[in-house]
């Protein structure tokens, strides 16, 4: 979930007016998809940004997709569903002067702010805010037991979504669109 967040909402919250780089490797030659808590061999980020899985036969491990990827993915996909509605609320605005559609506008304005308003940051009080990166998911309990990292209770990232709530999001987004545009019309040439 952290993954949607950083590529998609994040750029409406934490992240206005920020730039930067999305990158992701396909492998380091260190890796294991069944145990984030193992240290990296000279160092390197935590296991959930890899794209693929190298083949282990010696561990059991066929290699593959990282689910990683998919959900960064889905993260772009949030984010293109925002700016098609900031899109369609600006052209309804200024470019059409019927009270139904600026009262359309309004109404799809006031649902996007209020998702927007409803990520609650103070719900993983163990994740602090970063500056200049988005902030890191965390496990509520994390322990060492005989030597051996252990971990327990929810993988929380810092604003109080879970999965569903992206997309019960996205829902909502996508009901606000079909209705701005139908009230709009065909033509989309302004969207570009």
């Amino acid at each position: 979930a952290s993954w949607r967040f950083l590529t998609g909402w994040f750029f409406r919250t934490w992240g206005k007016d920020c730039t930067g780089t999305l990158f992701y490797t396909f492998d380091y030659p260190d890796t294991d998809p069944y145990n984030d808590l193992l240290p990296r061999k000279g160092g390197g980020y935590g296991e959930n940004v890899r794209a693929w899985y190298r083949p282990d036969s010696q561990r059991g491990i066929s290699g593959g997709p990282s689910t990683t990827i998919a959900w960064a993915r889905e993260g772009i996909d949030d984010l293109r569903y925002i700016v098609t509605l900031e899109r369609l609320i600006w052209r309804a605005r200024y470019h059409d002067r019927r009270p139904a559609v600026l009262q359309a506008a309004q109404d799809a304005d006031d649902i996007l702010k209020g998702i927007q308003e409803s990520f609650d940051f103070s719900k993983a009080p163990h994740v602090t805010r970063p500056r200049g990166t988005a902030a890191p998911s965390a496990w509520q309990h994390l322990d060492e037991r005989d030597g051996v990292l252990v971990a327990s209770g929810a993988y929380l990232y810092a604003n109080a979504w879970g999965p569903t709530d992206y997309d019960e999001a996205r829902q909502e987004m996508v009901k606000q669109i079909l209705e701005l545009q139908g009230l709009l019309g065909a033509d989309r040439s302004w969207l570009n």
